[in-house]
């Protein structure tokens, strides 16, 4: 990093530039082109030219000193030359979610607080704590997700050629409760009164509990489970789902086969799942994508392989 004066105040630009660009006008264009039926043909190329535009500003007489310090530096390995094809974020808000936005319906402020923490908050624990998921636009952005990345909607929304399939396979949490505790970062402490940030967990179940048959429910209760009997297995059923898998059986699978298919499966590992797959981490919620750093495509699987 490049500690001029002007350093911090030249980070903070670039966030504004961030806040104040693509996504303060993006929500209402992808609104309005679908509403008449038009594709946002130019998408992704501005939501890689947001970025873009950051890293040049961040760099220094073309680098390799940068300016920001660790706030900016989650941007600094940013490739323009990659993002349109590769990047699975610019996918995922460019294919689903500006196509979805008409049912992306939060309260005043929320739509704002949901762009912010998409594009700066979730890349670090310095950026969560400036650009925050409160507790009610979670809310917000999870019944959106419930709307949108369900693969077998009990209601499905009825939309223009409905929804599109990089929704469903893009690993968008879509039960409301687990949701909400992937997303959130701030909270109030009863004891202080005050906000207090919380540890951001976009993929929780990629480690499992400390203890052999010991499982955590979303609603971060712990039970100690007696793996042969599917009673024992379904004490989260009530509790919004499986939150971490016991150590014994790390892997949570990616289909919902557990719990009358209602719940992900815990198994000992990514083999013995029944499609074969591990749970993946949501690409749009992840801090930092392989491909930002030139390591994965699209069509990689975001998994810790398998686990024995």
């Amino acid at each position: 990093p490049v500690d001029f004066p002007n350093s911090t105040v030249i980070c903070q630009e670039v966030q504004d530039d961030l806040t104040k660009g693509f996504a303060a006008y993006a929500p209402d264009m992808c609104r309005r082109l679908k509403e008449a039926n038009l594709p946002y043909e130019n998408c992704k190329k501005d939501y890689c030219q947001m970025f873009d535009d950051a890293v040049k500003k961040l760099v220094h007489l073309d680098g390799p000193g940068y300016y920001g310090r660790d706030t900016c530096e989650p941007f600094l390995d940013f490739n323009r030359s990659l993002c349109e094809k590769e990047y699975r974020d610019a996918q995922v808000f460019c294919d689903c979610f500006c196509p979805m936005m008409p049912f992306f319906d939060p309260i005043p402020g929320c739509e704002e607080e949901v762009m912010h923490f998409l594009v700066l908050g979730k890349r670090s624990a310095i950026l969560a704590e400036k650009y925050p998921m409160s507790p009610l636009c979670a809310a917000d952005l999870c019944r959106w997700f419930e709307l949108i990345g369900n693969p077998l909607p009990p209601n499905p929304v009825n939309i223009a050629y409905g929804v599109p399939n990089i929704c469903h396979v893009s690993g968008l949490p879509f039960k409301p409760k687990q949701c909400e505790r992937q997303v959130t970062t701030v909270g109030k402490s009863l004891a202080l009164g005050t906000n207090v940030q919380i540890p951001y967990e976009p993929c929780p179940w990629h480690e499992p509990t400390k203890e052999d048959d010991l499982i955590e429910c979303t609603d971060k209760t712990t039970h100690t489970i007696n793996p042969l009997e599917a009673d024992s297995w379904a004490v989260c059923a009530e509790r919004n789902f499986r939150w971490t898998c016991p150590k014994n059986f790390p892997v949570m699978c990616e289909d919902l086969n557990c719990d009358g298919s209602a719940d992900y499966c815990c198994q000992t590992r990514v083999g013995r799942c029944m499609g074969g797959k591990e749970r993946m981490c949501p690409p749009m919620l992840m801090s930092d994508l392989g491909e930002w750093h030139g390591l994965l495509t699209p069509g990689a699987t975001v998994s810790r392989g398998t686990t024995t």
